[in-house]
């Protein structure tokens, strides 16, 4: 089965903003929905599961926001997180700028 997800977009939705001091880093601020100026920061991102039934799996942390006591325990910002990176993810497949590596475990 196929989760239907939120597309958002680059511009409107969220910016990428790059993490000062890491060439590889950057953060998400929110500009529309609930979530308005919270900034994100994401860590790995794996894919997890079967050919047949993907999954994907993140790490990200709440660098900032304006909601009290936001973080990454919140189920409702987590599935709003998915949404954001997925769209991020296509953006990048769509612009062929999408790096992919393998990590040895």
């Amino acid at each position: 089965m196929v989760n239907q997800y939120i597309n958002y977009d680059e511009g409107k939705d969220y910016n990428i903003i790059p993490v000062e001091g890491q060439e590889a880093g950057w953060d998400v601020r929110i500009l529309t929905g609930d979530y308005v100026e919270t900034t994100l920061r994401y860590g790995n991102i794996r894919m997890d599961g079967t050919e047949n039934d993907p999954e994907m799996k993140f790490d990200f942390k709440v660098t900032y926001s304006p909601i009290d006591e936001l973080n990454s325990d919140n189920g409702d910002l987590q599935t709003f997180a998915g949404d954001v990176l997925l769209s991020i993810i296509q953006r990048a497949i769509k612009e062929d700028a999408l790096v992919i590596e393998d990590v040895k475990q």
